[in-house]
């Protein structure tokens, strides 16, 4: 039996590559069976997305918006409108997944003036960390029967790749020289969403730098034809969790990863990843991994089998049961 209350997600839904999006995508496919479920976007979505699920979007002057239900609120950096005072919700959720504690009591505060107080949710257990507001800790989910290891024949280069949308600040600004260091050393690099770095690459990109934009493959075929995963963002900007990490992991990928990140509470430095906090011992972990298969082999088996204890059924049943609680 469906539950009496509907469940709406609430999100700009703006890129179609955005981690935002792919857990609130992630969240609806592991409810939809189980309720009824209803995206909204507060702006203009993305029309790739648009394409492929029914997104209502707020339109607040015209009384369309939700009004009774379970809200979920993935995201808090998009604001939301006074239309919430209009409404009854059954239960409210807020998902924050960007550090930015002051937002995050003001959101709080938007939304318990709809009625009960939000239950919080955080992206990672250093999310959480940062902000002053009580709550749960919640990864965001993901299908380890898409992301799996694959057979591959050995590439003739051995390949560095990682992938995000195509955003400035989901790139270091080390990243374009380190990788041109990588090309030297007889790497290949391929950098899906990394079209915004095709100008910052020192005497332009080498014939072993590829930086594709974002959707040029799907996701899991990039990654089953890489060697290793390697990830960062800008210095200013703080990676709460980093979904594609945990992708890469689910996929057998050796991770070397910036230490700075949500994503670094699910990698035990040198068992099921690398962490590191400079170029040189970034390039040092690649190039011994380069050099030495058997290593490869015993990271990738160890990031595998982490993806799949964090997102084993009974996980994903808890974060199931966690939405539709109270929904009868």
């Amino acid at each position: 039996m469906a539950p009496a209350h509907p469940i709406h997600i609430i999100n700009p839904l703006w890129n179609a590559y955005g981690g935002s999006e792919r857990r609130v995508l992630s969240l609806y496919a592991l409810l939809k069976d189980h309720a009824k479920v209803f995206l909204w976007s507060g702006l203009k979505p993305d029309p790739r997305l648009t394409s492929r699920y029914q997104i209502h979007v707020l339109r607040p002057r015209l009384g369309h918006f939700p009004r009774r239900g379970t809200f979920v609120f993935v995201g808090i950096y998009a604001g939301i409108g006074h239309w919430i005072e209009s409404t009854k919700p059954h239960r409210t959720i807020v998902v924050i997944n960007t550090v930015q504690p002051e937002l995050a009591e003001r959101t709080v505060d938007r939304v318990a003036k709809a009625g009960p107080f939000p239950e919080i949710v955080y992206a990672s257990e250093a999310t959480r960390v940062a902000h002053r507001l009580p709550g749960i800790v919640e990864p965001s989910p993901i299908d380890v029967a898409t992301f799996t290891p694959a057979m591959r024949a050995p590439n003739a280069r051995f390949t560095v790749g990682r992938l995000s949308r195509d955003d400035a600040a989901k790139h270091h600004e080390d990243d374009p020289a380190f990788y041109c260091r990588l090309v030297e050393e007889g790497c290949s690099v391929r950098v899906m969403g990394g079209r915004v770095l095709a100008g910052k690459v020192p005497g332009g990109a080498p014939s072993h730098l590829e930086l594709l934009p974002p959707g040029a493959e799907s996701a899991p075929g990039f990654l089953q034809r890489l060697d290793c995963f390697f990830y960062r963002t800008a210095s200013d900007w703080f990676e709460t969790y980093g979904r594609v990490v945990f992708e890469a992991m689910a996929c057998g990928l050796p991770v070397v990863a910036s230490r700075r990140g949500g994503y670094a509470d699910g990698i035990a430095d040198g068992e099921n990843g690398f962490l590191f906090d400079r170029d040189e011992e970034a390039l040092s972990i690649i190039l011994r991994l380069r050099d030495d298969s058997g290593l490869r082999d015993r990271i990738g088996r160890s990031a595998r089998a982490t993806a799949e204890r964090l997102y084993a059924p009974a996980a994903l049943d808890a974060i199931r049961g966690f939405y539709l609680r109270d929904a009868t």
